[in-house]
Parts: structure tokens; sequence; C-alpha cells
């Protein structure tokens, strides 16, 4: 399989959702590769209430359902695969997926972030409580930020118990989300080892990686080459966005406006080219 586009983005989260979504819309001829659900991890926030345009908050599902029906709506060509490698030959992109070549003319990468492990048995990173049961048992959770007192909080409506474990003292989510967990009865143990605290179900939101095996080829070939919002120095068409280059700014509306941005810029980049001949 070889498909010819002149913009192809690998990640299908927020960020890679609402770049496609752009695209088309622009008219650019556009391909979504995702290996795995559409959304991400953003699907498994139990309570988004910084999304502009819902005012009462919604959840992560909801807004990825919503988002799905938007690039349905564009007819935007989602690829599930695996992003392999990343190539430029004579200034077209070639990128290897485990369901074929893409050639494109611009790439957007936004992948994302892979959670951290804490690498005990059994463990799950960052669970999505509507795929996780657990009904009557006792839930462990590993990390003191938002992720993990919100998940807790979700936990706790029916879970026999809910406790959060802190390496430790300071809690790090705002007070906001902090307190709707303990309003839920979640148990809190500072300056502690999950590995020594009882649990049926444990889940690690301890924090997240940025990794992107399939563009090393690119930055090894281009020196200087960083991964920072938007497109970089060289090679040209080459944009990234979302989560995978914000650091701790990882919020869906961020993501989503980082899409749009490298949307834009890679459709006036192609403009440019097409006036210039």
């Amino acid at each position: 399989m070889v498909l010819n586009y002149g913009l192809a983005i690998v990640g299908g989260g927020p960020a890679g959702i609402a770049a496609a979504i752009h695209a088309s819309r622009l008219g650019l001829t556009t391909a979504l590769v995702e290996k795995n659900e559409l959304g991400g991890q953003a699907n498994i926030a139990p309570w988004i209430e910084n999304y502009p345009g819902f005012p009462d908050g919604i959840r992560g599902r909801d807004l990825i359902s919503n988002f799905k029906d938007q690039l349905a709506r564009w007819k935007v060509k989602v690829i599930s695969a695996e992003a392999v490698s990343l190539n430029l030959d004579e200034n077209v992109f070639v990128l290897k997926t485990s369901a074929g070549n893409i050639l494109a003319l611009n790439i957007i990468v936004a992948t994302g972030m892979s959670p951290k492990t804490i690498g005990i048995k059994n463990e799950i990173p960052y669970a999505d409580p509507a795929k996780t049961p657990h009904d009557g048992k006792d839930v462990l959770i590993a990390g003191g930020g938002d992720c993990a007192f919100d998940l807790a909080a979700e936990f706790a409506l029916n879970a026999k118990s809910v406790t959060i474990s802190m390496r430790g003292e300071k809690i790090s989510a705002i007070h906001r989300v902090a307190e709707r967990a303990k309003k839920r009865g979640v148990r809190i143990i500072k300056n502690s080892d999950p590995t020594k605290i009882p649990y049926d179900i444990l889940i690690s939101c301890i924090g997240k990686n940025s990794e992107v095996p399939f563009v090393q080829n690119i930055i090894k070939n281009f020196a200087g080459l960083t991964i920072s919002p938007g497109e970089a120095k060289a090679p040209k068409g080459l944009f990234f966005a979302g989560d995978i280059c914000r650091g701790r700014l990882r919020h869906i509306a961020i993501a989503a406006g980082d899409g749009i941005a490298a949307a834009q810029s890679a459709y006036e980049r192609l403009k440019k080219d097409e006036n210039n001949k």
C-alpha cells in the first residue's frame, strides 16, 4: 500500500484529531494514523472542566465522541496502524507503517506521551474506570497529581476503598481536584511505598514519557532538530503538536490548539509552494 497525501498526521489524540479536522476543512488530502483508540488518554479523563464550550464540564469519552463525529463529517481518512519509521526522499516524507507506506508533503507528529510504570506485577497505568471492573475492590493509586486524584474520585464511586500512595509529602493536584477525592472518602498516605500497601487493583499515575522512535532517523540526519511546538527548522514540512512537545502543559485545549496551528501552517506552506511554481 502506497498512499499519497498533502498531510499525514501520526497520533489520534486531541492534537492529531484537531489537526485532521482543520486540514480537511482547508481542503488538504489528509490521513490520520493511530495504532490504538482514537482520543488517546483523553478517553479516561473522568471530568474535563477547562475545555471551552462546556460550562458544566464533560466526560473525556463524551468529548472524544464529539471529536470522532467531527472527523466523520469531514471524511478524514483514519488508518489503524503503527508508525514504524519516517524518512525524507526528495522533499517527500515516506512514513512507513504496519499497514504500508504513506507518502506525504507534510507530517504532523502528535503522538502524545506514554505512561511511566512502577514495574509491579498487574500494575495498570492510568486505568480507565469504565473499563476496569472495580466494584467492591480495594483500589490503590500511586501518584500525587491531578490524574491520580481525578481517577481516585471516580473509582471511589463504586470501589470498596480507594487509597492514594504518594512518595512525597506535597499534593501536586490542584485544590479543587484533591478536595473532590477527599470528599468521596479517598484515603491519602504520604511518603509511602505502594508495594507495602494491600490492594486488589493497583493503578499508577506517576508521570509520562515522550518517546517517538519512528522519527529517530530524521533526528539523526538533521542536526539541531528539537521536538517543540510548530514546524521544525529542518526538515521543512515536519511539525510537532500536543503533549509530546508541551512538557507539563498537558491540557486538551492546548493540544487541540497546537494541532490546528500545525495544520494551518502546513496548508500555508503548500499554498506558498504552489504560488512559487
